[in-house]
Parts: C-alpha cells; structure tokens; sequence
C-alpha cells in the first residue's frame, strides 16, 4: 500500500506525515449513499531520506505487514474469544 502525505514535523530520524484517510467507497464518494467525509490521519515514520517540513513525501507499507496488522486487530481476538469460552466452559 502507497500513500502521498505531507511532512508536518520532525523529530530526530522521524517524520510525522499526514495523509488522507481512504473511505470505503473508494473514493467515489459521488455515487455512494454513505455520505462519508474524507479525513485526516497523522502516521509516524522513519525519515532515512531527511524529509523536511512542509514536503510531499510517498510512504509505503508491504502488503505482508499490512496482512499481519489486520489479522492482529480482527482475527486474533475472535480466536481468543473462542478459545476462552472453551477454557470457561470446562472449567
């Protein structure tokens, strides 16, 4: 996954980029029903380049990591949930 931010503080080999939240809708919001507004995020990011205030910078994630985040914050705690109902029930 790519993304297009905008450097809006360093810190000492990092740069806090901000960069448009992608909406369900693909960005297509024109032809959606959800009335949903594009918002804001701010990220943390190592800064090997020496990116400065106020440039246009190009942040990526490999697909691996954003597969294992997502398993993480979904899969991981339904998983959990399973296995301590089983664990409460044979108690």
């Amino acid at each position: 996954m790519e993304k297009i931010g905008l450097v809006v503080e360093t810190k000492p080999n990092i740069a806090i980029v901000q960069i448009r939240r992608d909406t369900a809708c693909g960005e297509n919001c024109g032809h959606c029903s959800a009335a949903c507004e594009t918002t804001l995020q701010r990220v943390e990011v190592i800064n090997d380049l020496g990116a400065k205030v106020g440039e246009m910078v190009k942040i990526e994630i490999k697909d691996q990591g954003l597969l294992f985040a997502a398993f993480i914050v979904y899969v991981l705690p339904l998983i959990l949930l399973f296995v301590g109902y089983g664990l409460g029930y044979l108690i």
